[in-house]
């Protein structure tokens, strides 16, 4: 148990000690909802470890400010789930885009909860105008990164490039981009 924050910790076991270990099809879920820092803290992440390697954690979802009484720092949830085998990765469910500030606070509306439930359980996030993302991390991939389960560490706005033909396109683009400005900027030197 972690000494610099002892009460996520305690939520966490409380959790895993009323699940009952089931199959995939009849297992029930615990969903905590943690501050943003439990996720990648350094103090956190042999608990983060430990359960990762026993294969409860299903799923992060991100969700945006506002969810937390007087804070608009966004928080995340953390799903656990027993089902009696190690799991080969954790979905990571990026659902900040979702739900409406209303005087500091994030409301979300039934439809929105059904989207965000239906990405959990694999089937997309319909209902949302794509804004919910879903990404299916390798466990091995998150305990290579420090057991880090941040949903920002995985799924990024960046732009994600499809070939090596096509990243070369966006790099000669890019380039001649800036010849064409250094260009500019010399005549304007030279004629100042």
């Amino acid at each position: 148990q972690s000494k610099t924050n002892q009460t996520d910790d305690f939520w966490i076991q409380s959790a895993l000690a009323y699940l009952r270990s089931s199959s995939i099809e009849n297992s029930f879920r615990a969903a905590l909802h943690l501050r943003s820092g439990w996720f990648f803290d350094g103090s956190e992440g042999p608990m983060r470890d430990a359960l990762l390697k026993s294969g409860v954690i299903e799923a992060v979802i991100a969700v945006g400010s506002g969810t937390s009484a007087g804070s608009m720092i966004s928080t995340n949830i953390l799903v656990l789930r027993k089902v009696g085998v190690v799991v080969n990765s954790v979905r990571m469910i990026d659902a900040r885009d979702v739900g409406h500030l209303v005087n500091g606070r994030r409301s979300f509306t039934n439809e929105e909860i059904e989207s965000i439930v239906a990405a959990l359980r694999g089937k997309g996030g319909q209902g949302t105008g794509g804004k919910i993302k879903v990404l299916d991390v390798p466990l091995k991939e998150i305990l290579e990164n420090g057991s880090v389960l941040s949903v920002n560490r995985y799924i990024t706005d960046a732009l994600q490039v499809k070939s090596l033909n096509e990243s070369i396109r966006i790099f000669e683009n890019a380039v001649n981009l800036l010849k064409s400005s250094l260009f500019q900027v010399s005549g304007a030197v030279d004629s100042g």
